[in-house]
């Protein structure tokens, strides 16, 4: 009979001398005229939609005249699929009885499948390779079974099956009927392969089984591919193996009928090549995603490339063992980093099967953006060819520090680094919505956020971090903090006005703390794993996301060890210590049992400790002195706050100093806390210091080495800790408790001591160690620092016409050449008065200005640093706060309270700081500002009235008054601005001004008098103010010259009384102004709280 096999369409059945009724020997339409309709659905392993083309078209086969024996035998062969087609329906079902799958394989599939001849050349290299004829049933029955290794997992068992009795049994039948069909040139056996490969149409509503066939399989991968005609939808697989059948069986001869047989060979080695390649690609997906399905992915990956494997081994052997362990199920996880897998099973099948043309294979969609898994549908690259040599690291991972061979496949470990590289090339400071997208969607698709996610509850590392981090993807949520989302429009939520602190925090998250997990991750496992494969693969795995691809080694952890060995004095030979350590302990674990293993990888992570404490210690220095030298520090603050993040939980969890040292390094790092970080007298590089080496311990303390440009005496030789807050501040006047750690204001006064520590009677001209001491310690930074918008600040700015008044005297001072500054011990008195007074109410004023603000924790810090600057150091720089000069001008004034003989000025400041600190308005917080300013306007005019009586005294005794003079004039600075606010006075705040002005000859001896006329208009309490201690002069009748500025215009002008030269300015230079508007009500009341 004359019978047409195609593709699946509506047919009229007809009743055939068959044991079971064929729906595919029939014709299409009453002219006879075979056609096919071949879109097929399949449920299993992918979701390809039905196809819509027009597909009258395809390909069919028209199977030889024969007779019933022949006819009989054709059916036999067709319902093959059909016995396929019932093992997937009982594959589909909710519960599956595996007792009925194997029974009717048994019975109807598994003597063909352990029958072809031995001599079949295929199938011969299939029983070599496998070892026996029955290594189908064999693999089939380990997956009925389910017990052994890689074959437990439920979802896998049902892909082994199916993908078992389907492809391996389906291919190996067709060959082997085609094979012997040519030998024998026996058309009706060639009719038969022909039958098992198209299987049977759809009769009516019945549903044929062509999706139970190869036939059906390449529909899909064509699919995938893009290898679907244009008009009928059917795979260039179809369309050529279909047109070799037909041409087989019109062959004139053996020879030719082979010549057909090897054409579909060929053509099933490029449909097992698409399978092959897609599940790699999609185990490389599901890793990068989520995870959760890399066990069926794996199995249905390796049931489709077990249908080549000794095809593959035969070219390639290498090749062969690349992707026998990509897909291995038995390993108890599988790693990828940079599509490692899809473009390693990409280079090995172009190696082991060269003949396989790009053409034949197609374009894998889901790789190239249709249907993409990429968020952005972004190409995956593969640099590979057929003469790619694979990283597998098989070969030896070479460093400096040693060469490291794995006996594991650990390309993907070694891709990590590769990952890193392609995303990090993605970063920029500059940053908008589109660029965070694209930064976030190559963090996902190098599968770098795959590798974050990873649940690994149980590990300590990771249990430790996940608790204090609060999350499980704590990674991966800071990663996606820095480029914020779809949901959210792609605006960043962390460090969203810094596009460089988040840079260094998305480029090192990749590089460092990822890594780091991962690899310890690895080393965990293998120091727990009983099966000494698993435990050698985890271990070699380790090491390798360790070291890293020679390309990309810049890449890794290994890298960062070395650049901080480069910082810290700590290489060998241009060898970092810690990585000779890290490798030396890699390769004293390799292939041990678990017990060397854990105390090879304690040592480890001992090291990365050590690695990250030098980075921590680093940054904390390089923002002290971006902070000195007036520097942006946002990139440095996020690369400390990601190096910190490294080690965090273990220096919290170390003791109860690791926890209050924990809490001082975040706050310090802190770019989203709202509060600028600050630093004085080295005072970051030696607080984290202390907090680095209680964590490491004594011994890995000294593995550390010493940071690059810096010495041990910045932190006073070891004996003294950095100034610290934690508890609280204890004086003699009170107590005030911070909320936060404010060691670093604290610290301020122990700056202002080193500063003072470098001048005084004798110094040299310029004084260039008080220079850097000032620049170095951050006093200079700090006041430079502008603060448009503080009101006091703004007024100050625009009396001395400089936004850097503080420096430029103390500048003017250390130089030694303008007039009235060359007398070193002025020169010393202004110095030392303009750092530890008008430099430190200055920056006093500000935190608390910008702590009564608000109400938030950012708040409260500026006022708890305020409060530190006040009282200072009590250790080390108590002597030099505004607070000790308080006490000072109290017993010159008598304004001393009576039980703790401290100021009153400061027993006010400090109730005024404590109420300030617990106030929960504005306005509640800014009347105890108010406060405050109006005891520092108390204390400075006490300084300034003192000095100018003592001018009166040097004048009258005819002693030298240029100490005293120079004195007074840092003094009054300090309030000057002020002063000259007040109402009608900024002529009587020209005339001190040129009375304390080095650069001019005081003359009388009523400076007192007309000074306290001065500040007596501000309106400060007699009671705050007290008297001056000695004998004071009386001052009735005394009155301020009504032409201050003019008089007073020249060094040595005359005393007031005498004419002086018309429309010169005050000797100082400064551009006082004689109209003020503002009041000290405004200045410190109002204004402050409209604000």
């Amino acid at each position: 009979s004359t019978v047409a096999l195609h593709a699946e369409r509506k047919h009229t059945a007809r009743t055939r001398p068959a044991p079971w009724n064929s729906r595919r020997n029939e014709v299409d339409d009453a002219a006879g005229h075979p056609r096919g309709d071949a879109r097929l659905g399949e449920r299993r392993d992918d979701d390809v939609p039905a196809n819509t083309a027009d597909d009258t078209n395809r390909g069919s086969y028209t199977t030889t005249d024969a007779d019933a024996t022949a006819t009989a035998s054709l059916n036999v062969a067709l319902k093959v699929s059909q016995d396929v087609k019932d093992i997937k329906d009982l594959l589909d079902a909710t519960t599956v009885d595996y007792d009925a799958v194997k029974l009717k394989y048994d019975t109807e599939l598994k003597s063909m499948a352990e029958g072809i001849p031995a001599a079949e050349p295929t199938w011969k290299k299939f029983t070599d390779h496998f070892g026996g004829v029955t290594f189908i049933t064999d693999y089939f029955n380990m997956a009925i079974t389910g017990t052994a290794p890689g074959f437990t997992d439920s979802k896998s068992r049902k892909e082994m099956i199916e993908k078992t009795v389907l492809d391996m049994l389906g291919m190996h039948l067709v060959l082997s009927a085609l094979y012997q069909a040519q030998a024998g040139n026996d058309k009706a056996l060639w009719d038969q392969g022909a039958a098992m490969f198209i299987g049977k149409s759809m009769d009516g509503t019945t549903p044929g089984t062509q999706t139970s066939t190869t036939y059906g399989r390449a529909q899909k991968r064509g699919g995938n591919y893009g290898t679907l005609d244009a008009t009928t939808g059917e795979a260039k697989v179809n369309t050529v193996i279909i047109a070799a059948l037909n041409a087989g069986r019109v062959a004139a001869d053996s020879a030719a009928m082979l010549v057909q047989h090897d054409l579909i060979l060929h053509q099933y080695k490029v449909l097992y090549s698409q399978a092959t390649l897609r599940y790699a690609n999609k185990i490389d997906m599901d890793l990068a995603l989520s995870g959760t399905s890399l066990k069926d992915l794996q199995a249905e990956g390796q049931a489709f490339y077990r249908v080549i494997a000794p095809l593959v081994k035969a070219n390639d052997a290498d090749s062969a063992a690349l992707l026998k362990d990509i897909f291995n199920t038995a390993k108890p996880t599988s790693f990828s980093a940079n599509n490692y897998n899809y473009c390693a099973a990409k280079a090995a099948l172009l190696k082991a099967l060269p003949l396989v043309t790009a053409a034949e294979m197609g374009t894998y969609a889901e790789v190239t953006g249709t249907g993409s898994w990429t968020v952005d549908k972004s190409t995956i690259v593969c640099a590979t060819t057929a003469t790619t040599v694979v990283p597998t690291g098989l070969a030896g991972i070479a460093t400096a520090a040693g060469t490291y061979t794995p006996t594991s496949h650990v390309g993907a470990s070694l891709a990590y680094s590769e990952a890193v590289k392609v995303a990090q090339a993605g970063i920029g400071d500059t940053a908008t919505a589109a660029t965070h997208e694209a930064l976030y969607n190559s963090f996902v698709n190098t599968g770098i956020k795959g590798v974050a996610d990873v649940d690994r509850t149980g590990e300590p590392d990771f249990d430790l971090f996940a608790a204090y981090f609060g999350s499980k993807k704590f990674m991966s949520a800071k990663f996606e903090k820095t480029t914020g989302s779809a949901a959210n429009s792609w605006v960043a939520t962390y460090s969203p006005t810094e596009s460089s602190a988040r840079a260094e925090v998305q480029s090192k998250m990749m590089q460092d703390n990822i890594a780091v997990m991962a690899i310890l991750s690895d080393l965990y496992k293998a120091s727990q794993e009983d099966t000494a494969a698993i435990r050698h693969a985890y271990w070699d795995n380790g090491a390798a996301k360790y070291m890293g691809t020679t390309n990309a080694n810049g890449q890794t952890v290994y890298a960062r060890a070395h650049k901080r060995a480069g910082n810290y004095g700590t290489k060998t030979s241009d060898v970092a210590n810690v990585n000779m350590k890290i490798v030396a302990a890699f390769k004293a674990g390799q292939g041990k049992e678990k017990s060397v293993m854990v105390t090879q990888l304690a040592v480890i992570r001992d090291q990365i400790k050590v690695i990250y404490a030098q980075a921590t210690l680093r940054y904390a220095n390089s923002i002290a002195v971006d902070l000195a030298t007036g520097a942006a520090y946002a990139e440095h603050r996020g690369e400390g706050s990601i190096f910190y993040d490294g080690i965090a939980p273990y220096v919290k969890a170390k003791d109860a100093a690791g926890a209050a040292g924990d809490l001082l390094v975040k706050a310090f790092f802190d770019v989203d806390s709202g509060v600028t970080p600050e630093s004085f007298n080295y005072w970051s590089y030696c607080a984290v210091k202390r907090v680095m080496e209680n964590f490491l311990g004594a011994t890995l303390t000294a593995e550390m080495g010493t940071l690059e440009k810096t010495v041990d005496s910045w932190c006073n030789s070891g004996d003294v800790a950095a100034p610290t807050a934690l508890a609280k501040i204890t004086t003699a006047a009170g107590v005030y408790t911070p909320a936060t750690d404010v060691g670093s204001s604290m610290a301020f006064s122990d700056a202002v001591k080193a500063v003072k520590g470098t001048v005084g009677d004798t110094s040299a001209t310029p004084n260039v160690d008080a220079d850097k001491m000032y620049a170095d310690t951050g006093i200079k930074g700090a006041v430079n620092k502008a603060s448009t918008g503080e009101t006091l600040w703004d007024i100050y700015k625009k009396f001395y016409g400089s936004s850097v008044w503080v420096s430029e005297l103390v500048m003017k001072a250390t130089k030694g050449t303008a007039p009235g500054f060359t007398f070193a011990a002025s020169r010393a008195e202004v110095v030392e008065k303009s750092v530890m007074d008008a430099a430190a109410v200055q920056l006093i004023v500000s935190d608390l200005f910008q702590g009564a603000q608000g109400t938030t924790a950012a708040h409260r810090v500026y006022w708890d640093r305020g409060a530190a600057k006040y009282l200072g150091s009590v250790v080390n720089g108590g002597s030099s706060t505004v607070y000790a000069r308080a006490n000072k001008r109290a017993k010159n004034y008598g304004t001393k309270d009576a039980t703790s003989s401290e100021a009153k000025a400061n027993h006010d400041v400090i109730m005024a700081l404590n109420a300030g600190a617990t106030s929960t308005t504005v306005a509640a917080r800014t009347a105890e500002y108010n406060k405050i300013l109006t005891q520092i306007q108390v204390i400075y005019s006490q300084a300034t009235l003192r000095y100018a009586h003592l001018i009166d005294t040097d004048i009258a005794a005819g002693t030298d008054h240029k100490e005293h003079q120079a004195e007074g004039y840092a003094f009054w600075r300090v309030i000057a601005p002020v002063v000259g606010g007040v109402t009608d006075n900024a002529n009587g705040a020209d005339y001190i001004e040129g009375i304390f002005n080095p650069g001019r000859m005081p003359t009388g001896t009523d400076h007192y008098c007309l000074v306290k006329i001065v500040l007596d208009k501000q309106g400060l309490s007699d009671a705050d103010m007290g008297t001056l201690e000695g004998t004071l002069p009386d001052c009735a009748g005394k009155a301020v010259p009504a032409n201050a500025k003019t008089l007073l215009a020249t060094p040595g002008s005359p005393s007031p009384g005498t004419t002086p030269s018309p429309g010169t300015t005050v000797g100082s230079g400064a551009s006082l102004g004689s109209s003020w508007t503002f009041v000290w009500a405004a200045v410190f009341g109002i204004a402050l709280v409209m604000m």
